[in-house]
């Protein structure tokens, strides 16, 4: 599949159209997989870790935005504080999200931190040559889940502007367990890098099925938005949480 320069504008033009929502002062976002909120991996033809280049942290930090930051791997989670720490209007959850509330085994990799995922054998596979060290630096933890339906309720959260997910293979699991006809986020971006081909075509066809026009915007990513969507959609109510948020730094010791 190509994507090309005609996507990539694609999708900048329609988080233009969500961060610029004039009816609604604040607006809302969930970051499932959150990192450090400030490096992020850019494919071919960078194909490294990028300082600063993290999507989410540029649109925060234009103001007007308030939201939830996921990010289960606690040494990461860490840094993800310290990178907002100057925001007060941000949430966060060192948690994973899962389909159900619990307790699971999750692994993280001590040599490259961005790395983390429920399944062993995906981690285990970002190393197809053998570096010195990578495996031993592959330890299981475990972490509080939550689905994504808990966690929104517990803060109270009724409408999204922005879902981001980056989920290490999880992320059309995430999606299925959100009503989306009940709580529509008006922009979906996700990682379709590490579904099935099934899995890629059965998201595409949910997210259609409830109202998304899907853009696949380069080789990890995927951009879904409402139909028709120029600023707030006209079935959806303005603001996101029915309190305003404050900083909340929600750390589990497990």
């Amino acid at each position: 599949m190509k994507y090309g320069a005609s996507a990539a504008h694609l999708a900048k033009k329609i988080l233009s159209r969500v961060r610029n929502v004039s009816e609604a002062p604040r607006k809302f976002f969930v970051q499932i997989g959150a990192g450090d909120g400030w490096t992020e991996w850019k494919g071919p033809p960078v194909g490294k870790m990028i300082t600063g280049g993290d999507s989410i942290h540029r649109l925060v930090s234009q103001g007007g935005w308030e939201g939830i930051l996921v990010e289960p791997n606690p040494h990461v989670f860490q840094r993800l504080r310290w990178n907002y720490r100057h925001m007060n209007s941000l949430i966060f959850e060192n948690i994973a999200v899962a389909e159900r509330d619990g307790v699971k085994d999750f692994y993280i990799c001590h040599k490259n931190t961005h790395l983390s995922s429920f399944s062993l054998e995906h981690t285990q596979k970002h190393d197809p040559t053998g570096r010195e060290g990578f495996v031993e630096s592959v330890e299981k933890i475990r972490v509080r889940c939550m689905s994504l339906s808990t966690l929104l309720q517990k803060h109270n959260m009724h409408t999204i502007d922005l879902l981001q997910i980056d989920a290490e293979g999880y992320d059309f699991m995430i999606l299925q367990s959100l009503d989306l006809f009940a709580m529509k986020p008006r922009a979906i971006r996700y990682e379709h890098k590490h579904m099935t081909q099934e899995e890629q075509t059965a998201c595409k066809a949910l997210l259609e099925k409830n109202g998304y026009r899907v853009h696949p915007t380069d080789f990890l990513n995927t951009l879904a938005s409402l139909e028709g969507m120029c600023g707030i959609s006209a079935d959806a109510p303005p603001g996101g949480r029915k309190t305003s948020a404050h900083t909340q730094e929600q750390s589990h010791a497990l």
